[in-house]
């Protein structure tokens, strides 16, 4: 889940997979839904690589999601981490300087609170 920046509502959001049929075909897609809403899932802004296997983890102010490693295209696993944020309702994703050191798939991902993380 992310929350607008601007309007504090809430957006849950399900991004890249693969394709069911015989081709396993990677996906570029982001759907949004938005609880309450009479839409129901929505498109949202498209990955800028499709992926597969890659996990989403909220940032601690919940105004950001990170999209961390997967498997693109040619299944090679990536290191790239994806950030997505919401400005009054217009999303968007844009491709992290941060990297993982090895690019990773099906993996677990969370956040880790500080104040169980000792980093001095």
């Amino acid at each position: 889940m992310i929350k607008d920046s601007v309007t504090d509502e809430v957006i849950v959001v399900v991004a890249g997979g693969q394709e069911t049929d015989y081709r396993y075909a990677k996906l570029f897609l982001t759907e949004m839904f938005k609880p309450g809403a009479p839409s129901g899932w929505t498109p949202g802004p498209d990955l800028p690589n499709a992926l597969t296997g890659g996990k989403i983890v909220a940032t601690v102010d919940g105004k950001s999601l990170i999209f961390i490693g997967g498997s693109d295209v040619n299944e090679k696993n990536t290191s790239e981490m994806l950030k997505l944020t919401c400005s009054s309702s217009i999303c968007s994703w844009e491709t992290m300087v941060q990297r993982l050191d090895f690019g990773r798939r099906n993996f677990v991902a969370m956040l880790v609170p500080e104040n169980l993380v000792n980093c001095s």
